[in-house]
């Protein structure tokens, strides 16, 4: 697992066998960032889910304004911790919270969030999609990894779907409102 593009490109990043984490793929990853790609520059991402780190990691490597990454796994937690003492950015965030609770407790708002729950976990899924609206600006982005067969809604509290991108098994839902 690496840093694609930008500013740490080609860094190797930690990723260790973690309970529940199953790391967004190379080639996800990268096309997740060529649809969002002249939008993350000076804006503040979320990765709600965040598992390796690796997703806010590359959004930072970008430009990313401010990252904040939320898990709620402790040795998720560690290992994104691990990841971003590698690059020394003063600018990402790491909050160990379950997504109810960080959402309930955030007061920023974001620009950019991407959500990747476990895939098994559609409650959860649908609760934070639900409840991540007052935590967005205008003309914000929603991108929620899933497996292919998942059903999301095509709106959501203002937000319309803009899009879906299938890669094998698995598909990004574009959100924006």
């Amino acid at each position: 697992m690496r840093v694609i593009s930008g500013l740490y490109k080609g860094l190797k990043l930690e990723n260790k066998y973690i309970e529940n984490v199953r790391p967004t793929t190379d080639r996800v990853k990268e096309s997740l960032f060529n649809i969002l790609q002249f939008e993350i520059k000076n804006k503040f991402f979320l990765d709600l889910f965040g598992g390796t780190g690796q997703i806010g990691i590359e959004a930072a490597s970008r430009e990313a304004k401010k990252v904040v990454i939320v898990d709620n796994n402790i040795n998720a937690v560690n290992t994104i911790k691990k990841n971003i003492s590698k690059i020394k950015n003063n600018n990402i965030s790491v909050v160990r919270s379950s997504s109810d609770l960080f959402l309930k407790n955030n007061t920023d708002k974001f620009d950019i969030a991407f959500l990747d729950p476990p895939y098994l976990d559609a409650e959860l899924l649908c609760s934070s999609l639900l409840n991540i609206k007052d935590h967005m600006q205008k003309n914000s982005i929603i991108v929620i990894e899933s497996l292919k067969q998942t059903e999301i809604l095509n709106h959501s509290n203002g937000f319309i779907l803009q899009n879906r991108y299938i890669y094998g098994k698995i598909t990004l839902h574009v959100y924006r409102n």
